[in-house]
């Protein structure tokens, strides 16, 4: 609204403070907008730079997920130690990161591949609760392929469902590759909107500058007519 003073017309952007102000109170005004808009900025700011250092992490461990040629079969001490290395690595990189859509999004792929390892790891009693991730090293080689408890095909060769011993080339790319791909592309998305906002409130804080320096040049203006006219 257009608010008048100390005979000068001042513009406001969204102010909604009453017809007249005196100087001070008006320079009360640009204090108070310029402290909020600084306040916005500066929380901006750490989130714009919070995502580029989750978008590195995610970088990082992009780097560290190079999907093999073939399936890894979770019946062979290999396949499975390279799976698992591909679901620690992205928990550890979930760790570091801030966002919390980004966080959830890779724990969720991480887990699917522990429950895949998980399936590969009951033990010949039938045991169905085991948590590749609350084993030790040495518990772990027990369960794995080769290990004393390792599940061990029926002597025919059937096994209930094959599917659950190994994860095809698709498949691990779909949970680890492609996954982080997309996690960081959202998050890019994300930090793009993030900036737009940031460059507005940049432009916001130019208009309060601009208004708090006219002020006070009306207000220098009209001193020195004053000055002018005394002793007349």
């Amino acid at each position: 609204m257009t608010i008048q003073s100390v005979g000068a017309t001042f513009q406001i952007p969204g102010g909604a403070v009453g017809a007249f102000l005196t100087p001070d109170a008006l320079m009360a005004y640009c204090q108070s907008r310029l402290e909020g808009l600084d306040t916005q900025m500066d929380t901006a700011m750490a989130k714009q730079q919070q995502a580029n250092d989750d978008s590195n992490v995610l970088s990082n461990l992009a780097s560290q997920l190079t999907v093999r040629g073939d399936k890894l079969d979770l019946n062979d001490a290999g396949g499975f130690a390279t799976a698992k290395s591909y679901a620690d690595a992205m928990m550890n990189a979930a760790g570091q990161i801030k966002d919390p859509a980004a966080k959830q999004a890779l724990i969720d792929k991480a887990n699917a591949i522990y429950t895949k390892l998980n399936i590969a790891c009951v033990d010949v009693s039938g045991e169905t609760s085991v948590d590749v991730t609350k084993l030790t090293p040495d518990q772990l080689k027990d369960y794995m392929p080769g290990g004393s408890k390792h599940h061990n095909d029926p002597p025919d060769g059937t096994n209930n469902n094959p599917n659950d011993r190994y994860i095809s080339v698709d498949e691990m790319k779909a949970l680890s590759s492609d996954a982080v791909a997309n996690i960081q592309k959202d998050l890019n998305s994300g930090a793009e909107l993030s900036m737009i906002n940031l460059q507005s409130l940049m432009s916001q804080r130019q208009q309060a500058i601009q208004l708090a320096t006219n002020l006070v040049q009306s207000l220098g203006d009209q001193c020195n007519k004053i000055a002018e006219n005394v002793g007349k």
